[in-house]
């Protein structure tokens, strides 16, 4: 029987193909090299056969495709019309009380497991046993109960027929109605206490730049946040050097925020907390050794997104991103097998 919904260590080379690469890679890497070697965030995804399930018992897929092929591919004239009625049709059909319970219930393991009920949901699109992900559609931060993390994947259904989303697969030479959307959910932690940020591989000198800054999933630091630095030479106890950053703007949420997840703002960062390390030595000697774990199982270079909890005080690996020829998710497939 197809899976529905995966937990990331339950992600194997047999249903990988049926979910979003990035949790591809880190579901097969977690499988391969096992928990002691390296530690993904906690979460679960929903497959396209979640989705294709959603279809079937709604009794959908067929009036789905007379819409689609209503659509004038030549010059696209009826692009706008022909999206909103696939979107109208996703919005007034329910997520069937099967598939919402099986949602449910991993939502729950999650959140009672670690205590934290809210979550980050990433939706994205793919073709089946493609290596890669068709596109982005949405990520929410903060969804924070059941009702609301059904309305954000049923959402994603809905995305998938925007007027960009059919123009890409148009662009691309693919039939509309073999594109399926999947959702990642994952533990969402806040500022404070928490920190990520990207640690790269740097082959010319061999050795780790560890890089990060405190806050809400900040990898990718604004002009006013001067990330905190530390090189790691592999097989040694020194680090080369240690920089502190300065951040005068930190993520925040809105207090006021009635929607699904909360919008992020940025609010002025107290002098107290403008410059300080949220990482201890030992832990980035930590992330050096998940890198170098996966490195020489792929013998590939891979950066790693990292994320240090602030609940529980962990770090883990949010997004693995392999250099490669081919595609990631192909790379990790084929060093599986």
């Amino acid at each position: 029987m197809e899976k529905l919904i995966l937990n990331f260590p339950n992600i194997d080379k047999v249903n990988a193909m049926s979910i979003g690469s990035q949790e591809r890679v880190k579901g097969l890497l977690l499988k391969a090299l096992g928990k002691s070697s390296i530690r993904i965030i906690p979460g679960f995804t929903t497959t396209a056969y979640f989705f294709w399930s959603f279809l079937h018992t709604n009794n959908i897929r067929g009036k789905l495709a007379g819409i689609l092929s209503q659509l004038n591919r030549t010059t696209l004239s009826n692009i706008n019309e022909v999206s909103q009625k696939a979107r109208e049709l996703i919005a007034t059909s329910e997520i069937p009380i099967n598939l919402k319970k099986i949602l449910v219930r991993y939502y729950q393991l999650l959140s009672s497991g670690s205590g934290h009920h809210e979550v980050m949901v990433r939706s994205q699109s793919l073709m089946m046993g493609a290596t890669s992900n068709f596109m982005t559609l949405e990520t929410f931060y903060g969804v924070k109960d059941e009702e609301d993390l059904c309305k954000v994947v049923h959402g994603s259904f809905i995305d998938l027929y925007s007027v960009e989303s059919i123009q890409k697969a148009l662009s691309c030479f693919i039939d509309v109605m073999n594109i399926t959307a999947t959702s990642s959910v994952h533990l969402m932690h806040f500022q404070g206490n928490s920190s990520s940020g990207v640690l790269s591989y740097t082959p010319a000198h061999q050795q780790v730049v560890l890089r990060g800054t405190w806050g809400i999933y900040e990898e990718n630091a604004s002009e006013e946040a001067d990330v905190y630095e530390f090189n790691v030479i592999p097989d040694s106890e020194s680090q080369l050097q240690k920089s502190l950053g300065k951040k005068t703007w930190t993520k925040g949420k809105f207090s006021d925020q009635k929607s699904v997840s909360f919008a992020i703002e940025r609010i002025p960062t107290p002098d107290y907390k403008r410059c300080q390390f949220v990482l201890k030595d030992i832990e980035v000697k930590q992330l050096a050794n998940w890198l170098f774990n996966i490195e020489n199982y792929l013998h590939l270079p891979v950066s790693l997104y990292w994320y240090k909890s602030g609940p529980n005080g962990l770090l883990y690996i949010t997004d693995i991103t392999v250099k490669s020829p081919n595609s990631v998710s192909e790379s990790v497939v084929e060093a599986v097998s």
